[in-house]
């Protein structure tokens, strides 16, 4: 835990040194956010058997490494860019770390340039999706977290009005994880009200989808069995809950960004509507939050900005303490934490034991 504690901190003092340069001091914000990237890509990425789905991630990459082209979509059910990914880390001679590598690498990626168009500092939005985004989702669903930051990034692009670079991120992330298509809900929930209307159809048209052209899915994410049941779901749904109170506290603020202030409305209504769905189809409310936490992300970041000088201190304390306790509450309570993130292994240090 110690060292999963350690890079958080230097995050979050690259973070702190970003937040309070000079505005002039653009390109320095840029090597701080490069240098913060680079540390967390590397961490994430070549992490060795760390993760509650290494295993079947392994088991993944050994399937591709005996395929040909000609079959790497049909083998098995694995969304095509992540079955291509894996062709062609075992093509060039790389293994299932190459492959935790490049994900990292795109999900952080996306992470920085929805920063970038949502007007929060790079830095600071990678420390406060550190301890749990990163940590819990970037090192535990690899195909899904790249969905995530690609996902965000499509979002960013969609408010900023670049609508064929959304739908071509979004076309890569459903490539990567097929629930990212949830990101058209999003886009089509113009704001709160319209939320209320979209949400009950989009709900019905979602469950058809599984159950007639993904039925695998079916079992993953719509039935609520005991052996199915997500007990993360409630701390998911604290963060992005948390987002949400601070969004509504700064509402006014917000409506000078009106294309933000739409996607932030639309996406707050769909958290409380998922409080009761998460009682009788966790899975699904899980992973659906997942693709919620920009809330969390947009509003805490975006709050620094709008609190008064006085106040913006305070506001950074209150930041970095509850972005502290979310880490030791997910590493002290999260059996998963205890049984698969710890200890970190890393591919750079590790010996030829396993």
């Amino acid at each position: 835990m110690l060292i999963y504690g350690m890079m958080l901190s230097i995050i979050c003092l690259l973070g702190l040194f970003s937040l309070f340069l000079p505005s002039r001091q653009y390109a320095l914000r840029i090597a701080l956010a490069s240098f913060a990237a680079l540390l967390l890509t590397g961490f994430m990425g070549l992490r060795d058997h760390v993760g509650a789905d290494w295993p079947a991630y392994d088991n993944i990459f050994e399937i591709y490494s005996r395929v040909q082209l000609r079959d790497v979509f049909t083998t098995t059910t694995i969304e095509p860019c992540y079955a291509l990914l894996n062709y062609l880390a075992h093509c060039v001679g790389g293994d299932i770390h190459l492959v935790n590598l490049v994900c990292a690498f795109l999900m952080v990626l996306g992470l920085i340039r929805f920063a970038y168009l949502i007007r929060v500092d790079a830095c600071l939005l990678l420390f406060l999706a550190t301890p749990y985004l990163l940590y819990a989702v970037g090192m535990g669903y690899t195909r899904q977290a790249v969905a995530i930051g690609i996902g965000f990034a499509a979002l960013g692009y969609w408010v900023r009005g670049e609508h064929k670079k959304c739908y071509a991120c979004m076309g890569l992330a459903i490539c990567f994880h097929y629930s990212a298509v949830f990101l058209f809900l999003l886009i089509a929930m113009k704001n709160g009200r319209r939320a209320l209307l979209v949400l009950p159809v989009a709900l019905l048209g979602a469950f058809l989808l599984v159950k007639i052209l993904l039925t695998s899915y079916l079992s993953l994410y719509i039935q609520n069995t005991e052996d199915l049941h997500s007990n993360g779901v409630w701390l998911r749904l604290a963060i992005v809950l948390i987002g949400v109170v601070t969004f509504m506290v700064q509402r006014k603020r917000w409506k000078s960004d009106p294309g933000m202030f739409n996607m932030l409305s639309s996406a707050s209504a769909l958290a409380v509507f998922l409080v009761p769905v998460a009682v009788v189809a966790s899975t699904l409310a899980d992973r659906v939050c997942l693709y919620l936490f920009f809330v969390y992300l947009a509003a805490c970041g975006r709050a620094i900005h709008f609190s008064s000088p006085a106040a913006r201190q305070v506001a950074m304390g209150i930041l970095v303490a509850a972005t502290y306790g979310c880490f030791f509450l997910w590493f002290t309570v999260s059996p998963y934490a205890a049984s698969s993130w710890i200890p970190y292994r890393s591919w750079l240090f590790s010996q030829s034991g396993y």
